[in-house]
């Protein structure tokens, strides 16, 4: 059995292009992560939501990332990875904007443009 430092990210973002753009799919952003992972040796999940707001909603997913013990990290390296794949998402998905989420802050990213935590 290996262990590591429990640390923890999430990323907020919707499915939808834009505010009424097409709507991409779960599966979508599997294949995204799946490559991004796949280069790095990290581990995330993706949780399918609904993000409800004034005057509509849309669906959404959440993106955890952790330290994996396989492949522990530092908490720098891992928000730097964490910002590379919000990023990647937000251009996948054409989103205007993104949640990003540590242990000690939510910081919102705009259109991709975010150079440190």
């Amino acid at each position: 059995m290996s262990g590591t430092e429990t640390y923890k990210i999430n990323i907020y973002i919707g499915l939808r292009e834009g505010y009424d753009g097409d709507t991409h799919s779960i599966e979508e952003a599997i294949d995204v992560c799946s490559k991004f992972v796949d280069e790095l040796g990290l581990c995330v999940t993706v949780t399918p939501t609904n993000y409800v707001y004034s005057g509509g909603y849309e669906p959404g997913i959440i993106v955890g990332l952790i330290n994996y013990p396989r492949y522990p990290k530092t908490k720098d390296v891992l928000n730097r990875y964490g910002v590379d794949l919000a990023e990647k998402l937000m251009k996948h998905f054409k989103q205007n904007r993104c949640t990003f989420e540590t242990p000690k802050i939510s910081m919102l990213m705009e259109n991709g443009e975010f150079d440190s935590i």
